[in-house]
């Protein structure tokens, strides 16, 4: 639980890696936001010359699936 409840704590991340995510939800982050810069696989290659779409739009749901069982 937060000490001070007039903060706010938001993180953006491009969502390559899980854990650490996992780790922000289950301590209570206010907002985190995926940072997507584009609607599939092929533009966001071509955007960013890394191909790791598909991993971030994995790690997206699965942190998804990882709040709605672990908050309450």
């Amino acid at each position: 639980m937060k000490a001070n409840t007039n903060m706010f704590t938001y993180i953006t991340t491009n969502g390559t890696i899980l854990e650490p995510m996992k780790e922000l939800v289950a301590n209570g982050i206010d907002s985190l936001k995926f940072s997507i810069n584009a609607i599939n696989r092929e533009q966001h290659k071509q955007l960013t010359k890394v191909d790791d779409f598909d991993l971030t739009i994995c790690n997206l749901k699965e942190l998804i699936k990882y709040r709605n069982h672990n908050t309450w």
